[in-house]
């Protein structure tokens, strides 16, 4: 089956669109870059000091509603590794001491930090902290829609 979907954003009255989403600590927005890339922000592609941050994925969740069907569909693989790098790309690799693969693009939606932009699609924000990364995204076509979410861990 294959579905496109398009993200949607705004305020749709809804309190909590990602009921049953692992939610958490969100450090402070000053933290937020260093924390999710290893790297400070810099501008102009100024390299500084930094380790880049490998995150083990826990969960890759799409939660799929059309009509009266649903599916929960758990993509995420075991020992795999994502880091979110300076140069915009998610890279991924098998085990601590894999091969580097690019994913996909990336980049903050905003200077709030409150969600990044993954190729295109808005991915909200729902913990950021030293140990734990989720981020959820609301995506409909027609009269369906999608909940996908991830959960990285250190």
């Amino acid at each position: 089956m294959s579905v496109t979907f398009t993200a949607c954003s705004g305020d749709d009255g809804v309190e909590d669109r990602y009921t049953g989403v692992p939610k958490g600590k969100i450090a402070p927005v000053a933290d937020r870059h260093k924390l999710l890339t290893g790297y400070p922000e810099v501008e102009n592609g100024s390299i500084d000091e930094g380790s880049q941050v490998w995150w083990v994925i826990e969960k890759s969740i799409v939660d799929y509603y059309c009509g009266e069907e649903s599916e929960k569909i758990d993509n995420a693989q075991e020992n795999f590794y994502y880091a979110f790098k300076n140069d915009g790309v998610i890279y991924y690799k098998e085990g601590v001491n894999g091969t580097e693969y690019s994913h996909f693009q990336w980049e903050w939606k905003d200077a709030d930090k409150n969600a990044i932009m993954v190729s295109g699609e808005e991915f909200e924000l729902r913990e950021l902290n030293a140990n734990s990364v989720v981020y959820a995204s609301y995506q409909e076509a027609e009269d369906c829609y999608a909940i996908i979410w991830e959960q990285f861990r250190k």
